[in-house]
């Protein structure tokens, strides 16, 4: 994915959804993260810590991959600097999904883990498409 892209996917998650990703619904209904870790500012994050996002329902483990996700380095003004290659996996309870990195975090560097929205969404059992979400952190 070409780094303009993804910038524009970037703003358009965080604009869409907020930066807040505490447990507080706010009377959301449907196919949501309901939390993530590392959560929304985390400083003090591993850069062998994968990040993996609680759902609000089962994912449908054969309908979640790689191009519903982004994982991404970002610079101090929060554009998008490079790409993190990353795999997806579903737990297998189905209530959490992790964005599983090939090699370790960068120090020094914000990161940005997001859900897509996009025409071929990660969906769960019902088959409702997941809200998209996003997160940023740090790794020192």
């Amino acid at each position: 994915m070409d780094g303009c892209r993804t910038l524009c996917l970037l703003s358009l998650v965080l604009s869409a959804c907020g930066s807040d990703t505490s447990a507080d619904t706010g009377g959301l209904s449907g196919f949501y993260v309901a939390s993530s870790s590392p959560e929304q500012g985390a400083t003090d994050v591993l850069p062998n810590q994968a990040p993996e996002f609680f759902l609000s329902g089962t994912a449908d483990p054969a309908a979640c991959n790689e191009s519903q996700f982004i994982l991404a380095g970002i610079d101090e003004s929060g554009e998008y600097a490079f790409d993190v290659d990353f795999g997806v996996s579903v737990s297998e309870d189905g209530m959490n999904v992790s964005l599983t990195h090939k090699e370790a975090f960068l120090n020094g560097f914000w990161y940005v883990a997001m859900v897509r929205d996009t025409e071929s969404p990660c969906v769960d059992s019902d088959g409702e498409a997941i809200r998209p979400f996003g997160v940023e952190f740090y790794v020192p």
